[in-house]
């Protein structure tokens, strides 16, 4: 349960969590994809040529940019999981039997805009 749930008065509900997009990983992937290809040129160049030194120095070269990739990955995740709950717009939704009220503003400005409207 994430601070937003945790600070909702009886009858308010998140009605929209907004979520970042697979592309901030595009980095992560794309060395993750460069490991890949190193290893198995590491495998291929086993096979054809066990003596020579590549096999070692293509072998060491993926290890390293699996390690880049894995440090990028972790990277945006940790940062997007601890932005989550920090956004510069709030949408609160209040159901009662009366009224709903509806209030959206900045966390800068609490007092952003206030609507309400009785409902039948």
């Amino acid at each position: 349960m994430g601070y937003a749930e945790k600070n909702l008065v009886p009858g308010e509900s998140i009605v929209y969590r907004a979520r970042y997009h697979w592309i901030i990983y595009r980095l992560g992937i794309l060395l993750l994809l460069l490991a890949i290809l190193l290893g198995v040129s590491s495998l291929y160049a086993a096979r054809t040529s066990p003596g020579s030194g590549v096999v070692r120095t293509v072998g060491l070269l993926a290890l390293a940019f699996l390690a880049l990739a894995a440090g990028a990955l972790a990277s945006r995740w940790f940062s997007a999981e601890a932005n989550r709950e920090k956004t510069d717009l709030i949408v609160i939704r209040t159901q009662g039997r009366d009224a709903l009220s509806t209030w959206a503003g900045s966390r800068a400005s609490p007092r952003g805009c206030c609507r309400s409207r009785a409902v039948s």
